[in-house]
């Protein structure tokens, strides 16, 4: 079993599930293995403006929320999305901390855990834990202050948090007005995503296309030769390319399954103008996700007009700064981050 991140104590009463539990103590939680704490996706409410949120008991949507006092419509929601490489969620208090640092602000913060490949979940389980913490804080929104304007909903992901935070931004949609459970009946799109250090391309991180796809169902795949267009930035042998200009190396071999299941899951093929904004913030000394997943992300996002995208790339900055790592932000970059979200994003507070 997957190592889980610890709740801070003074937050431990304010997860809530993001699936129901039924009346015999089971989950409802959709491709469930069991009911322990790893199978069950959650959201931890940090501040007041998220308990706010919480509050409402949705069925069947949301069940089990906190109590919260009352106070005024949030205008702004953050969703944090841990990374850990899809096998543990790696950030102790850190990502509580910064969730804490927008509560402050007003914000009403959020803390997404979701299901891992270390737990044997793999496609489609982390998109649909993802589009379903968006559904239910807009649910939970909606509930909560029924004749507000809708809140303005920001994911920030870290790592293989930013790589979801990626797909959720390029595989989003629209709700089913129909659904009985009133949490289904709305979009899954965000209105602004942070990709902080994100592995973008799974086609060429061919070790978590095989977990995303399944490492024992991908292991008994013959590989086969990728044709380098298949990656979406040329040929890397090409100097005018976007792979050479980026330093995008070569395709490697995967069995053409595990290749299917990372062509969905590479989210610089699937960027239009109707994608929402989106920032990458990327370390050039990153060791463990190279620069060029961010560079290649950004070209992408130019060549589809998508408005709002922007990329800061910082000279120095290793993988987890501001994070797991004793390095923290790069000077300025969180200033820089927050200019982003407020006048490009527009996820400002409403007054």
């Amino acid at each position: 079993m997957a190592a889980l991140y610890p709740i801070p104590a003074d937050l431990a009463n304010n997860t809530f599930p993001l699936w129901p539990a039924l009346a015999d103590g089971t989950t409802s939680t959709p491709l469930a293995l069991g009911s322990q704490v790893h199978d069950i996706p959650t959201l931890t409410a940090v501040g007041d403006a998220a308990l706010r949120l919480a509050a409402p008991r949705l069925a069947p949507g949301v069940a089990q929320a906190p109590a919260a006092p009352a106070g005024p419509a949030p205008s702004r929601i953050m969703l944090m999305i841990p990374g850990g490489g899809y096998m543990e969620h790696g950030f102790d208090h850190a990502q509580f901390d910064l969730a804490r640092d927008y509560a402050a602000q007003g914000v009403a913060a959020f803390v997404m855990r979701y299901r891992l490949f270390s737990d044997n979940y793999h496609h489609p389980v982390q998109l649909t834990d993802g589009q379903r913490a968006i559904r239910t804080l807009r649910a939970l929104a909606a509930a909560a202050y029924p004749h507000a304007p809708a809140p303005q909903l920001a994911i920030m992901g870290f790592s293989a948090g930013g790589h979801l935070a990626s797909v959720l931004a390029v595989h989003a949609f629209e709700g089913d007005p129909a659904s009985d459970d009133p949490v289904e009946r709305e979009t899954s799109r965000p209105d602004a995503v942070v990709c902080i250090y994100p592995a973008i391309s799974l086609l060429h991180r061919p070790l978590r296309a095989r977990g995303m796809f399944g490492d024992e169902a991908a292991a008994a795949l013959p590989d086969v030769t990728l044709p380098q267009e298949m990656g979406g930035v040329g040929d890397p042998a090409d100097p005018a390319s976007i792979a050479a200009r980026c330093g995008v190396p070569p395709l490697e071999p995967m069995p053409a399954d595990v290749a299917e299941v990372a062509l969905y899951y590479s989210a610089h093929l699937h960027v239009t103008a109707e994608t929402p904004p989106l920032l990458l913030v990327h370390g050039v000394d990153d060791a463990i996700v190279p620069i060029f997943h961010s560079r290649m992300m950004f070209a992408a996002l130019q060549a589809a007009g998508t408005p709002g995208a922007a990329y800061h790339e910082y000279p120095h900055g290793t993988h987890g700064f501001g994070c797991w790592s004793s390095e923290p932000f790069p000077p300025g970059s969180r200033e820089a981050m927050d200019d982003w979200l407020c006048n490009v994003a527009h996820w400002r507070e409403v007054v």
